[in-house]
């Protein structure tokens, strides 16, 4: 008896890939600040929320003009008037929520305007010597 081995035909291919593309800058989501910008934003984040936690505002309206009163104590006679005039606590919630997004909101927004750069300027041909 004879044994016989067969090699498997192997195939070899040569892979090519195409050429990559030059990879420019990738935008980002959320664009990087130097650390003094950071800075900045993060005290107005907690300066504004310091505010609404312990500052006072004077009132302008109703039989209150002139009186200050805390932040907080106004929000919550807000929420009384609104109770009283027949405010499910869903409504109450749902303004309550709009409040804090609109604040998150500010902080995002400015924290994209501290973001802000000049774009470089573009070379512009001068076709003056031509005329």
């Amino acid at each position: 008896m004879a044994e016989v081995t067969v090699a498997r035909a192997q195939r070899e291919e040569s892979l090519t890939f195409p050429p990559e593309a030059p990879v420019g800058p990738v935008p980002q989501l959320v664009p990087a600040l130097p650390r003094s910008l950071i800075i900045l934003w993060a005290a107005f984040v907690v300066a504004t929320a310091g505010f609404l936690i312990t500052g006072r505002l004077r009132i302008g309206a109703g039989h209150m003009i002139g009186r200050r009163m805390p932040a907080r104590e106004i929000w919550s006679r807000f929420f009384a008037f609104l109770t009283d005039h027949g405010a499910s606590a869903s409504l109450v919630l749902f303004v309550t929520a709009t409040a804090i997004v609109a604040l998150v909101f500010a902080a995002v927004a400015f924290w994209l305007a501290l973001a802000l750069q000049d774009a470089p300027p573009k070379s512009v041909a001068d076709n003056s010597a031509e005329m």
